[in-house]
């Protein structure tokens, strides 16, 4: 958690049912490939600005469970984060 919190440019907030958890949106200069061949991006690992999405774990606030991707615009890791079905709004 202290890589992502170290690098947070913006917060948002989920529910799932009666519980509230976190997602993060968080700047890297490490574009990670996914190694997949069929992908747009070769697969390589590649040093350039981007943006990743983080969610906080529902039963363990303040910890991180799952990683939403890397995306190269800042625009695209927030629609990925609002395309979330518990996505409620940036705070």
């Amino acid at each position: 958690m202290d890589i992502v919190k170290e690098n947070i440019i913006k917060t948002g907030l989920c529910r799932y049912g009666e519980k509230q958890y976190h997602v993060y949106i968080c700047k890297s200069d490490v574009f990670y490939g996914t190694g997949d061949y069929e992908d747009q991006f070769t697969g390589e690992d590649a040093e350039k600005e981007c943006f990743s999405v983080w969610y906080e774990d529902l039963l363990h606030p303040g910890k991180i469970n799952a990683g939403g991707g890397y995306f190269e615009t800042f625009e695209d890791a927030v629609k990925k984060a609002e395309c979330n079905s518990g996505f409620k709004k940036w705070i």
